[in-house]
């Protein structure tokens, strides 16, 4: 079973933001291009996971991963993608708030 790092400081808005945004990105390009309207979809806790690395000093890599999550992602090809959106959460710890 593979070591699971924890990462006790607050990650800031900034690089979590830019986490969800990878995240939505990647989701929109796995999603097969047969879609033909527009079609609402949510994040299957089976089929998906939400991961992190942090370079340590440039010694190590410190890898970490979400166990709760939420998200949903809406696809619309007929307007070329610009109806598209995707909406992703991760709660914070107590206290981070």
């Amino acid at each position: 079973m593979p070591h699971v790092a924890h990462y006790s400081e607050p990650i800031n808005q900034d690089r979590r933001s830019l986490v969800l945004q990878r995240l939505a990105m990647l989701t929109l390009a796995a999603f097969p291009f047969a879609v033909t309207a527009a079609d609402s979809y949510t994040f299957d806790p089976l089929h998906t996971s939400v991961s992190f690395s942090i370079d340590h000093l440039g010694l190590s890599m410190i890898h970490g991963r979400f166990s709760k999550y939420s998200g949903k992602f809406t696809i619309d090809r007929t307007a070329r993608l610009a109806a598209s959106s995707t909406s992703a959460g991760v709660p914070l710890a107590p206290g981070l708030a």
